[in-house]
């Protein structure tokens, strides 16, 4: 767990903020790849909030600082927005396989909806801090031209196209458009071939849709990575309070004492039955009468368990880098 202070909160839209955090302890900053995300639990006075999960904004740096951006709208956000400077950041992690290899020649594509564009800030900031040659792109989409997070940050990248598909006002870097085949059409492989990487990060329905365009289009499957972007852990296998390895043990404690109960159970019933037979086993002899006694076996299957693949980045934090 790393310990963060919180330095500055500034509204990126008015549906959205950015918190500031730099460590406690520079020598004990987090180091993480552009496009992970983190756990965090803020302390504002005598309490303490929950853990939750925000993807980083930032690109590694030698100071440690993180930025996160933050959608508003519930109750543990504006918890987030009204802490006071200087409170304690506490911070897990980083988390997450959303990271490209930045210094990889093929063409990477960046498709992102609403607040989902926080991960690509990352990555694109530090093409760029640390001039990084991959050829990058990036299609965000929002449905009002009045609430783009990062918005000049966006402009700032040479290939950067935003559509807007709701409230739009006049602005020659804005594009009128939703996501379909035709406003990705430059970015598919009839234009840059097989060999592109395609991540692709916002609502649940965004990345399906974004997932079949390209998949239609004739994208191969292992060039498509996503990220279901969600401020708790849902996805994101996600464990931001509790290790895996406690669930699992949690996992087995509980299975083990239902099996404990199930067992004391089933002997004592065994038990009873034993001397139900006996009784009945006395009587029989005593009238000279015989009988068969047929059981049968009750199987239970458990669902089998499932694997999930971690997809590794060669990509190194420059901070893990520095002396």
């Amino acid at each position: 767990m790393k310990k963060y202070k919180l330095k500055s909160i500034s509204r990126l839209s008015p549906s959205s903020f950015e918190l500031v955090m730099e460590p406690v302890d520079i020598k004990n900053g987090l180091d993480f790849y552009p496009g992970q995300y983190i756990s965090l639990s803020v302390r504002n006075g005598s309490k303490k909030s929950t853990f939750r999960c925000f993807s980083i904004s930032s690109a590694p740096s030698n100071d440690g600082e993180i930025r996160v951006g933050v959608r508003s709208g519930s109750r543990y956000t504006k918890l987030l927005e009204q802490a006071e400077l200087n409170s304690l950041v506490e911070i897990d992690g980083p988390f997450g396989e959303f990271t490209p290899d930045l210094e990889e020649k093929r063409p990477l594509i960046l498709i992102a909806g609403g607040i989902g564009v926080t991960p690509m800030i990352s990555i694109l900031e530090s093409l760029q801090v640390y001039k990084l040659n991959r050829p990058t792109q990036l299609f965000y989409f929002n449905k009002s031209s009045d609430d783009i997070p990062y918005l000049e940050k966006i402009k700032g990248f040479n290939k950067s196209r935003i559509f807007v598909s709701g409230s739009f006002k006049e602005d020659n870097s804005l594009e009128v458009g939703e996501l379909c085949q035709e406003s990705l059409s430059e970015a598919l492989p009839e234009k840059l071939g097989s060999s592109a990487d395609y991540y692709i990060c916002g609502p649940a329905g965004f990345m399906k849709k974004a997932t079949d365009i390209l998949r239609n289009s004739g994208v191969p499957e292992a060039n498509i990575i996503t990220e279901s972007f969600s401020s708790t852990s849902k996805n994101q296998s996600v464990f931001s309070s509790l290790s895996f390895a406690t669930y699992i043990l949690a996992g087995f404690l509980i299975a083990g004492s239902i099996t404990a109960f199930a067992a004391k159970d089933f002997v004592k019933n065994l038990l009873k039955e034993n001397d139900s037979r006996e009784s009945e086993n006395e009587v029989i002899d005593n009238t000279n009468n015989y009988y068969t006694d047929e059981s049968s076996t009750n199987t239970h299957q458990q669902p089998s368990g499932s694997q999930s693949t971690q997809r590794s980045s060669t990509y190194q934090s420059p901070r893990s880098t520095a002396s």
